[in-house]
Parts: structure tokens; C-alpha cells; sequence
């Protein structure tokens, strides 16, 4: 008789069933970390650049804005938020409208419709405006969580009993809306 090596059926069905099983919990985790890495990079560029501005406005004692649109954000020194070199932030996270609370939300930029926000530092070290801008990952039926919201909240933060100074505080989930 001779001997046969190697699997049979059922044991390759047995692995088969096993991996379709490992992929259908991982593959959901490893798409909300995709979402959750692109959120964290968003927030961070947008607070690189208030932080700059920031700067920028105290060591140059003059005006300095960032211009905030849906994908996209820029820097001036005019106000002006057309035709600057604007840079793409990254795709799957938008700007969340209704939950932002800065002052010069305006209409639209080029008959595009999308809303922006500008925030604006002026050459003193409370010199900003307050407010909070909101990103999400989240669609329009899916409830506030930590995991799908971050926001960018400008706040005054009293130094010493010296006076105010503009702070820059990111926050998550449902603390956006304290």
C-alpha cells in the first residue's frame, strides 16, 4: 500500500474557515486606525500651522491668518484667503460646520461653495481670536465619538496673575463641545 503525505480536504477548509474569520475582525479595526491616523495628522497640521502663525504675528507684530476650507489649509498676511498656495489636508476627514464656533466663518471661495474659517493673531500675546474648529471622520448617522472627532480649541489661559495668553488645546470626542 502506499502511503499518501499531505493534507486532505477538510483540513484545508479547516484553515480557510479560520482566516476568513481573523480577517473579518481585523480588517474593520485596521480601516477605523486608517481613519484615526488621518484625523491625528489633520488636527496636527492645522495646529502646526496656528502655532506658526502665532508666532509669526508675535515676532513680526503685525497680522497673521490661517484660512481653514474643507481639504485644505493656507496661511496669510493680508486677510485674504484667495490665491495663495494652499496645501491638501488629508483625505477621509472633514470639517465639521456645525460644531465650529470661529467668528469669520465666510460663504464660499471661488463659486465652490465650501465653507472656510479664518483665524486671525494679531502682534500681542493675547492677540487671537477664541473659538473652536472641528474635524470628524464620521458620517452624517454616526454618533460623536472620541474615536471620529477632534478639535482645535483657542482659549485664553491666565499666566502667573501677570495677564492672558492665547492657548492652543486639541481636544477629543465629546469634550469639543465643552
Amino acid at each position: 500500500m502506499k502511503s499518501e503525505s499531505g493534507k486532505s480536504l477538510t483540513e484545508l477548509l479547516v484553515v480557510i474557515v479560520i482566516i476568513g474569520i481573523l480577517s473579518s475582525i481585523s480588517l474593520p479595526m485596521f480601516l477605523n486606525y486608517l481613519k484615526l491616523s488621518r484625523l491625528v495628522a489633520t488636527i496636527h497640521q492645522v495646529k502646526q500651522y496656528t502655532t506658526q502663525s502665532r508666532y509669526d504675528a508675535l515676532t513680526d507684530s503685525g497680522i497673521k491668518t490661517v484660512c481653514i476650507l474643507e481639504g485644505q489649509i493656507t496661511s496669510t498676511t493680508d486677510g485674504n484667503c484667495h490665491n495663495k498656495s494652499i496645501k491638501s489636508l488629508p483625505s477621509g476627514v472633514s470639517l465639521d460646520v456645525t460644531n465650529s464656533t470661529f467668528s469669520n466663518k465666510a460663504g464660499s471661495i471661488s463659486g465652490k461653495g465650501n465653507d472656510f474659517y479664518k483665524i486671525s493673531f494679531s502682534g500681542n500675546t493675547n492677540g487671537g481670536q477664541l473659538g473652536r474648529i472641528t474635524f470628524t471622520t464620521r458620517t452624517a448617522n454616526e454618533p460623536l465619538t472620541n474615536r471620529n472627532t477632534m478639535c482645535l480649541f483657542q482659549t485664553l489661559k491666565n499666566v502667573d496673575n501677570l495677564g492672558y495668553e492665547t492657548n492652543i488645546d486639541i481636544r477629543k470626542g465629546k469634550d469639543c463641545q465643552k
